[in-house]
């Protein structure tokens, strides 16, 4: 639980840290206390969280995490108009920001729902509001062994404790049970353990169906082409309007 918290409010700040309005005033915590000078910003933190079992057995990854999510954004403005304009813009780059990126999609199940309360203080000399952008957020926990140490997300390890990479294929093995389509109705042992008394059809363990499925790699992003310039006295190109 704790390592899913840490790895999401981590990608979370760096990637509002890019948001160009901030100013670099992104916060992984409820603290600092706000001042003048930190405006606009933005302070993230985990809520309450729930996690439901989904296997029979007890292990840290047979478990479906729900957990609040909070970005909480706070300006100031001479006027409340003003003030809950540029909240608005703001808390909409916000969303678009994090629902558009895969490193912060990549370690949840679904996001259930987006809560945001807004609130005043006009106590002290700033007049400051604030909105609590509440992402309630479903996670499955992985049983990992470690984080990447550049991205920070959980490494899943084999049995010998090496990293598992892509996943490249997918092997499907199929043993028919209709006794019309399965070849080994006749011919195979009718006592157990190789076969079943009477010749029964399967499932008999003999795989009468196999295909191997390729998963074809992510290829990277193509580089956006790089224009061509103009050629010395312009483009050459002229334009006429029609009236």
């Amino acid at each position: 639980m704790g390592l899913w918290h840490s790895v999401q409010r981590q990608v979370t700040a760096d990637l509002l840290a890019e948001l160009p309005f901030f100013q670099g005033h992104i916060f992984n915590s409820r603290m600092p206390t706000l001042r003048r000078d930190l405006l606009p910003c933005a302070r993230i933190y985990t809520g309450a969280d729930q996690r439901a079992s989904i296997s029979q057995m007890n292990s840290t990854s047979g478990y479906l995490g729900v957990a609040t999510l909070t970005v909480q954004v706070t300006v100031e403005a001479a006027a409340d108009p003003a003030a809950s304009d540029l909240l608005d813009l703001y808390c909409e780059a916000v969303e678009i920001k994090l629902l558009q990126s895969q490193a912060w999609l990549c370690n949840i199940s679904l996001v259930t729902a987006i809560d945001t309360i807004f609130e005043t203080d006009v106590q002290g000399e700033m007049r400051t509001t604030t909105a609590n952008i509440n992402f309630l957020l479903k996670y499955a926990p992985a049983a990992a062994n470690g984080e990447d140490p550049v991205t920070g997300v959980p490494v899943i390890t084999d049995t010998n404790g090496e990293p598992l990479g892509d996943l490249e294929s997918v092997l499907l093995m199929i043993d028919v049970i209709d006794p019309a389509a399965d070849p080994n109705t006749t011919g195979h042992p009718t006592e157990p353990p190789d076969g079943y008394p009477g010749g029964y059809p399967g499932p008999d363990g003999r795989i009468e169906v196999a295909v191997s499925i390729p998963i074809p790699p992510v290829a990277p992003e193509p580089n956006p082409p790089t224009p061509r310039p103009d050629p010395p006295g312009g483009s050459g190109i002229t334009t006429r309007r029609v009236q």
